[in-house]
């Protein structure tokens, strides 16, 4: 199965060097959602404006997400 690899962009950005393995495509963005909405929780609206990024194993990015659609 395929390793994915999360990547947060928050002004101290960080880099997933570990990755997670998913099955599916559609699991990876519900893992992306996951992290954004806790990250979120119970903050002030500065996180609005943090957003994460999703790759493969190849490094080609499968998904990106701001968080401030979540707000």
């Amino acid at each position: 199965m395929p390793r994915y690899f999360f990547h947060v962009f928050d002004g101290a950005d960080s880099f997933d060097s570990v990755g997670t393995v998913f099955e599916h495509i559609r699991d990876v963005r519900l893992h992306m959602l996951a992290i954004a909405r806790a990250a979120i929780e119970g903050v002030d609206s500065q996180k609005a404006t943090w957003s994460i990024e999703a790759f493969d194993e190849r490094g080609k990015i499968v998904g990106s997400l701001d968080f401030g659609l979540l707000t």
